[in-house]
Order: structure tokens, then sequence, then C-alpha cells
């Protein structure tokens, strides 16, 4: 079948701009891993998407012919994806609309482009559709089984009902290889395509056999996991050599089968009714409410049936549009030929036919099919229940979504944007029938031409969007893994926590090449009984496992994480030494003591993790741990700054705002390990001031100056974005908003610096600092004044002056004293030593 022309137009602008805007890099999330897996052909977390996989590792084998790096053939082949899904939905709701309203032809192209575009440009669809992830293939192989559903539907011959329905089986079976939440869809496609086929007793069991076949082609790709698993690969999920791992594995039983997480909601969670609420909020951010109040209007349309076609004709006339009384001599002529009279019911005697040649016609017009008694009615048949199967399936998703499988409470930014992401698969249905309410809103308007008004809305709403969603700037993921690498020499054992710290590294290990002698670990993985697996194929050298215990937990804060890193470290710490990283994510600080010291041992900021090193031995003297500090210092110096500063349009939710979290985290960890070392030597001072006294000025010098770029950093964030009174109003709504995480509605969020701890005891440490140092320098110089330091212990306190920790004090003290709330006790005696300070420098000048 051709379609019109236009009709291509829509995936052509979407494969442009999507290449365009897409990733430079590695995204945020699962995609480190996944492509990490499909570079030496691993198997990913469950449910194992091998289609994707194997698709992913097809893209990236021509890194070295294209040359580029292989997340960026990845990211454009899901570019592809999202041009092709875009195609499918063009397609699918050009064929309902003209099924409704056969004789508005431009109007019902225009409709279509317009519901394709819609969702394209939608900024969830955008953000997942530019990068390396699943759900762009879960959007084409969803749009692919829509497409043949609407063809059965649709069919005119039983020759298209059987070709459809093979292929719709076919891409029922692939779209369950890739991503488990199309079983809501085809659960009830399935039956209703079943039931089709038996209305005109077509469903044999030669055609049965066929569509089963077809289905089971379709899930093939599920052979990739057993024979991935039969090569022991370093970080792989599972043992899937056995039926038992390969079921665990493909059923999602260690996250938990039907669960979205591997937890239970708890009380404060919201209601499932509340949920569909949300989800319909975020329908109509993403596709703009007026489209969401015409998709609702599309599908009671489409539903109505043949009542439905005076509302979509425009025409409120009884009968002007019904032609079923026009004689077939004069069916072909043009409108002005035909007499509109309305001629009652009668039957009609046709000259120049006989009734063979009417027997015959009738036979044909409604496909071979005795069980159809007229061509019209056998079309309004499939129209309604095709419209009925395609509404109980979002229905049905809808439901069992939010009252079954979700179980990740929205009011969490992170949680609420993983969640969102499939929303994906509903609102693709949804915008389908939100171009017949397009087809109705375009001609209710006859004297806006249609291609004006599609072109109108498309246009404002790319160039509205078009900043927000640009991830062309988004390597922070990349340099993050890269900056981590870096940062540790060849041959260490590096221990990660996170996703983030995991699969950033683990792509740039696997994919890129960088630092491969390194062991890496995730955290996560090592209580899982098949991880010992890999450790009995001697994947990690000389590394020591201890026996894990009964009460392991991976949870940050929980005992049983702490015990597992703590006999990790006892095993290890004699081979590795001082190569020994970990994640900083992993480490509870509520348990750090002065100097790093973490359970035996000690634990020196390095860059974005930590070095493990043994305690020295006893006594400890604060003096023994300052050879660190240059190492510290030196590898904070090193982050590469630019390239981890990503801009504000990275909201709370995103994985960009996670990256940039963690490396402010890095940072402020890293200046309060320097304060409370110097907090602890100050307490000394008096003992030995010659030797202490540098040590004390060096430690506070850090942590005041790391800390008040952090402060000047947040001021100029909340000066330039607005954090009080939220977003920037209904454009920023409409843009990707001041409402929720990620590329979603949701909870209120505000701009402030990327930061896990609370920014106000961040300002409150900074400001601590500034008063403490500019203490010791007034220290430091009286003593030199008065000749109680040495000449030596002159020269080290010369670079250390007041004046500029007048200025950290103007910083970090003048924001506390703006910020912190009046019932704060520290308030006064911050405000106090300010107004001395401030005072002080007015006089001096």
């Amino acid at each position: 079948m051709s379609y019109p022309k236009l009709l291509y137009f829509p995936a052509i602008l979407v494969l442009a701009v999507y290449f365009n805007t897409m990733f430079p890099g590695i995204p945020g999330g699962d995609a480190g891993e996944l492509l990490a897996e499909a570079c030496h052909g691993g198997t990913p977390h469950p449910p194992g998407y091998p289609l994707f996989t194997m698709s992913m590792s097809l893209a990236m084998s021509a890194k070295d012919l294209v040359g580029c790096p292989p997340a960026v053939l990845a990211n454009g082949l899901c570019c592809c994806m999202g041009a092709m899904t875009t195609h499918l939905i063009t397609l699918s709701t050009f064929l309902i609309a003209s099924s409704l309203s056969p004789s508005d032809g431009l109007v019902n192209e225009c409709a279509a482009c317009l519901s394709s575009l819609l969702f394209s440009f939608s900024p969830l669809v955008w953000e997942y559709s530019v990068g390396a992830e699943v759900f762009a293939l879960n959007n084409l192989l969803v749009a692919l089984v829509l497409f043949y559903s609407v063809k059965v539907g649709l069919a005119r011959s039983d020759a298209e009902l059987s070709w459809s329905a093979y292929a719709g089986s076919f891409f029922c079976g692939l779209s369950l290889s890739n991503q488990h939440t199309s079983v809501l869809f085809i659960f009830v496609l399935a039956p209703w395509v079943a039931l089709e086929l038996l209305k005109r007793k077509k469903l044999t069991v030669s055609v049965f056999a066929l569509l089963s076949a077809c289905f089971l082609i379709g899930l093939s790709p599920y052979l990739y996991l057993p024979y991935s698993s039969l090569d022991v690969k370093e970080g792989s999920w599972g043992d899937i050599t056995t039926f038992e791992g390969f079921k665990r594995h493909a059923l999602r039983e260690e996250y938990g089968t039907l669960k979205l997480a591997p937890r239970k909601l708890d009380d404060n969670s919201e209601s499932s009714l509340k949920r569909l609420y949300i989800w319909f909020m975020d329908f109509s951010f993403q596709v703009t409410p007026a489209f969401a109040a015409l998709s609702l209007l599309g599908i009671a349309v489409a539903n109505l049936g043949k009542s439905s076609s005076k509302l979509l004709s425009g025409n409120t006339s009884t009968g002007a549009e019904d032609d079923s009384w026009i004689d077939d001599d004069h069916r072909d002529r043009p409108r002005s030929d035909v007499s509109l009279r309305r001629r009652p019911p009668q039957k009609k005697k046709i000259k120049g036919r006989t009734s063979g040649e009417m027997s015959a016609r009738s036979k044909s017009d409604c496909g071979d099919n005795p069980n159809l008694s007229s061509p019209k009615k056998a079309q309004a048949q499939k129209k309604n229940t095709l419209h009925l199967a395609l509404s109980s399936t979002l229905i049905f998703y809808l439901i069992f979504w939010n009252f079954v499988l979700s179980n990740l409470p929205l009011a969490n930014p992170m949680a609420y944007a993983v969640h969102s992401r499939f929303w994906m698969q509903p609102n693709l249905l949804l915008c389908i029938y939100g171009g017949v309410g397009s087809m109705w809103a375009l001609k209710s308007f006859p004297r806006l031409p249609p291609r004006v008004a599609t072109a109108v809305t498309v246009f404002s709403l790319l160039c509205l969007r078009y900043p927000s969603a640009d991830r062309s700037d988004a390597s922070f993921n990349s340099a993050y893994g890269k900056a981590i690498l870096d940062s540790i020499p060849e041959n260490s054992l590096l221990l990660s926590h996170t996703d983030l710290d995991w699969n950033t590294v683990r792509y740039m290990r696997r994919c890129e090449g960088v630092k491969p002698g390194v062991i890496h670990l995730s955290i996560q993985l090592l209580p899982y009984l098949w991880f010992r697996r890999q450790v009995q194929s001697g994947l990690y050298g000389d590394v020591v496992f201890p026996r894990i215990l009964p009460n392991v937990s991976t949870g940050r804060y929980d005992e049983g994480n702490k015990v597992l890193l703590s006999r990790f470290f006892e095993a290890n710490i004699g081979k590795y030494g001082d190569n020994m990283f970990v994640d900083m994510q992993a480490i509870s600080d509520d348990d750090l003591q002065p100097g790093g010291i973490w359970r035996g041992f000690l634990l020196v900021p390095h860059g974005l993790v930590y070095r493990v090193k043994a305690i020295p031995p006893p006594p400890v003297s604060l003096l023994s741990l300052s050879e660190t500090h240059e190492e510290s210092k030196l590898e904070m110096e090193n982050i590469p700054r630019r390239e981890l500063m990503v801009q504000p349009k990275y909201k709370l939710g995103s994985w960009e705002f996670a990256a940039n979290s963690v490396v402010n985290d890095g940072k402020y960890q890293t200046s309060l390990y320097f304060l409370i070392l110097g907090l602890e030597v100050g307490k000394q001072l008096q003992e030995n001031p010659n030797v202490l006294l540098h040590y004390y000025l060096d430690c506070l010098s850090f942590s005041t100056s790391t800390l008040a770029k952090m402060v000047k950093e947040r001021i100029k964030i909340v000066e330039e974005f607005g954090r009080r009174g939220g977003g920037s109003g209904w454009l920023d709504w409409m843009n990707f908003g001041g409402m929720g995480g990620g590329a979603g509605v949701g909870v209120i969020t505000n701009v402030d610096l990327p930061l896990s701890y609370p920014h106000d005891d961040m300002v409150k440490n900074a400001a601590l600092s500034a008063i403490k140092y500019m203490q010791v320098c007034e220290v430091a110089t009286n003593l030199a004044r008065s000749g109680s330091l040495d000449e030596r212990g002159v020269e080290m306190t010369s670079e250390h002056n007041v004046e500029r920790a007048r200025e950290y004090v103007s910083t970090s003290v003048a924001e506390f004293i703006r910020t912190a709330p009046a019932d704060d006790p520290a308030r006064p005696v911050f405000e106090q030593f300010y107004h001395s300070a401030i005072t002080q420098t007015v006089g001096a000048k």
C-alpha cells in the first residue's frame, strides 16, 4: 500500500532533530552497563534485554570503521529507532483517521503528522530516543504491534488480515525479548486478533500453528542469554546455563516478578488513583494540555462508530454526507453532478446490472466473507471492535501498571524519573487517538489551512523545547567515569557501590579500553550466589572474597553493608596496599572519625573515591596523617571541572543531576575531612605551635577555599535560575519545567546546587571554616609579630593572611546569615563575628 508523501515528513524531521541533539557519549542510567555487556558479549541485569544487547553490539562493531566512540554509534541507532517509531505512529493514525472520515485526505494526513510529532518531541520520549537505552527500542516494537493491530482491524481482504496477524504475532514475541511491559498490550490485543480471525472463520489449526511459530521466532533472541553465559564474563549478571537460572533471570525474580523494584510501598506512598492522576498530568505536560484533551476526544469519537461521522464531518445537516443513497452510476462522478435531495429509503432497481453482477460485487466488497451482510456493516463492525480493543488495551495497561507493577514512591524525584519512563508506552497509544481528535479540531476551523496549523504548532513547540531537550552537550557521564579511572593507577582494585560509578566506569573500561588492568567490582553483586561462578573462574586474580554472612546488606547505612566492606578491606589490604579504592557513596559517613578513620581503616579522599589505607601503627598522631594531604588536594584539583559542570537544565531526578551531585559530594567530603582534621589539630596547637600551626592553617585554608567556591556557585545558580518561587511560570512548565524530575512533572523542585547533603549544612560548615581560618590567621600573625615563631614558622604562615580570610568570611558567613533560620543557635554568634570582621575591614581602609 502506498501512502501520501506528506506522511514521510515527520520521520525525516525527527531523525534530523534527534541526530543533532543526541548524547555525545554514554547516557546516564543503565546505559553504561548495557553497552558494556554488548561490547564483550555479556548478560545485562534482569531480564537480560537480549534484543537490545545484540542490536547495540552490531552497531558498536563499526567503531573502527567509522572512527567514533562506541556510545555514539549506539546513540545513533536509538535515534533511528525513534524516527521509525514516529513513522509508524503517523501511519497508524492516518489509517484510523481515514477509516473514520475517508473524504478528508489532507486533514487526515496533517492530523497524523501532528500526533506523531507531538509524541516524538515530548520531553520524555525525546530524552530516551537520543541515548542508548531500551526504551527507544520498546517504543518501536510497541508501535509495530499497534500498527499491525490497526491493519488487522481495518483489513479489507482475508490475505491482508492473515499477513497482518502473522506480522503482529512476530513483533509481539520480539517486543517481549526487549521490555516486559509490552505484555500488557499483548495480553489484550492477542485475544482480540484471535477473535477477529475466528469471526471470519480463518482461525484454523494451521493458522494457529503459524501464529505460534511467528511468536516463538520473535522470542528467539532469548537464546542469546544462555549462549552468552556459557563463557563466564567479568561483571555480567546471573548464571543462565541452567533452566532455573534462565527462568530466574528472564522473569526478574531477583528484582521481584511483576514489580518495578525489589521493595514494598510504605503507607505514605501515593494511592493507585493518585498515580493515575499524576500520569495524566504528566501526559498533558508531555504533549500539551490541548492535545491531551484531543486524545480523550479522539477515543470517544472513534468508539462512537457511525454516530461520530457527523461530528467528524463538521456538518450538522442530516444526510448531507451520507452517500449510501447515491446510484452506483453516479457514485464516481463529481458531487456537483449528484443531486443532494434526500430520497426516501426504498429498494432501488439499478439498470445495467444483473443480479449475478450485484451478487459478485457485494461478495467482493464483503471480503469473501459470507458472514458479513454488507460492506458498510462489515466496515462498521471492524472499526468498532478495533477501537474497543485499543481502548481496552490502554485501560488495562494503566490499571495493571499503577495498581500492581508500580512500587516506587513518586514523591522521590529519582524514583519518579525511573517510573515515568514506563508511561511512554500508553502515551504512544493515546497519541494515535490524539490524531483523531486533531482531525476534528482541524475541520472545526475550515478557514485555517491544515498544513499551516500543523506546521505552526510543531514549529512553536520545537523551538520552545529544543534548548532543554538538547543532549549534545551531555558528555558528563563519560567524563565522570574517565575521571575516576584517570585518578587511580593501573592494576588497582576499585569497588563501586552506585549505578553511576559502576556503569560509567564499566563502559569506559569495556568499550573504550581505559585502564583495562584495573580490577573493578560492584559491591551490589558480591552477595549473589551466582557471583561465586565468576570468582571460581579466576576472573579477579588474587582478590580474596570473604564468606558472605547471613545478615549481608548493600544499603549504605545498614550494618550488613558495613560488615561486608570492612571484611573485604581486611582480606585484601595486605595484597593491594594503597592501591585499593572505594566509591564514596558506599561509606556511611556518620561513622567517619577525624582523619578519615573508619572501622579500623584509613579512608583518604582521592578525587571522586576514597583510597583505602591501613592505619599507621599506634600511637596514631595527627601529623602522621598529613602525608596524604597533598594527594587529596591534587586529586581534587585534577577533577575536570569544565567537563563535569552540567547545566541547570538537568534537574533533580535526572542522571546528570545525580552525577553532578556526586562530584559536589566529593568536594564537600574532602573539605569536611580537612575541616574536621584542622579542628582536631587546633585543640593541640598550644602544645607545639611551631610544628602544628602550619598544619592547622593548611587544613583550614583548603576547606575554607573549597567550601567558599561551592557557596559562590550556589549563589550564582540561585540568582540566575530563580530557586525561590519555583519555576518560571507556564512557559517553564510547557518546556521541561519547574515541575518534576528529569523530563516529566511531579514534585515541585527548585533549582539549586546539585548536592546530596543538606544545603544549609554545607553553608553552615563553610561559614564555620571561614571563621576558624580567619581566627587562626590572626593568631599566626600575632605570633609572628611577637617572635614566638621560629624563622620556618614565620615563613610558612606568610602565605596565609587575614585579608584573604576576610574575603571568605564575606562570602560564606554572609550567606549563612542570609539563609539560616532565625532560631538557629549559631546565627547570633556568626552575626557578631561577621559584623566585627567587616568593621575591622572598613576601619583599616
